[in-house]
């Protein structure tokens, strides 16, 4: 199957990990790889609900992980939901929906809870279905700009991947990003004085 961009999986997973939801829903599961993740690294008591429109991704990988799967279309499917979720996340599947559709799935994240992550990549590539499975067609692109017209007040752009972040909690992520950009391409003695002068500085400024 496609799978989604991975330059953008350990931010994705920072924001996650950061804001620490009880109850997730993870529209357009995929392979099921963010949702094997978030049952890591929330633990076993967060509750993980997924949906997935094309029932030939479905698998055992969903079926350990997520604690309810419902296979359709999101657009269909998200009308029925309660609002009782933390967080509604979509990973390189905003995309796929025409516009005025995509307006109507983020009506939905917004009444079902009061977070919603997404990523899209940052530029636009035509992508037709794959293996019959209309779901994969790329239908829209969105710029950061279009991104913040949308509510997403926070968006960072990691690779070809723009993140995207409608909340009231605010997560401060420039040093991690910094640190991560650092350990990439800095000697690794700079990296070893960057984390001492850090926690130097942490300590001089502890009350």
């Amino acid at each position: 199957m496609p799978t989604s961009n991975s330059d953008q999986i350990s931010l994705v997973l920072e924001i996650i990990t950061r804001l620490n939801p009880r109850r997730t829903l993870e529209i357009g599961t995929g392979a099921g790889k963010y949702g094997v993740l978030c049952r890591e690294y929330l633990g076993p008591g967060a509750v993980i609900h997924g949906i997935e429109g094309f029932s030939g991704y479905v698998g055992d990988v969903h079926r350990a992980t997520y604690n309810e799967m419902f296979v359709g279309d999101a657009l269909d499917i998200l009308p029925r939901r309660e609002p009782n979720y933390d967080l509604v996340f979509m990973i390189d599947v905003f995309e796929h929906f025409a516009k005025s559709d995509g307006a109507a799935v983020l009506r939905e994240c917004v009444r079902l809870a009061p977070t919603t992550l997404l990523a899209v990549p940052a530029t636009w590539y035509p992508q037709g279905a794959y293996a019959g499975n209309q779901f994969e067609v790329h239908r829209a692109h969105y710029t950061r700009r279009d991104l913040h017209q949308l509510g997403f007040a926070q968006v960072w752009r990691i690779g070809g991947q723009h993140v995207a972040l409608r909340s009231q909690q605010r997560l401060e992520l420039r040093s991690t990003l910094r640190r991560w950009a650092l350990t990439t391409v800095a000697p690794s003695f700079l990296v070893d004085f960057a984390t001492s002068l850090r926690d130097w500085r942490r300590r001089a400024v502890a009350p």
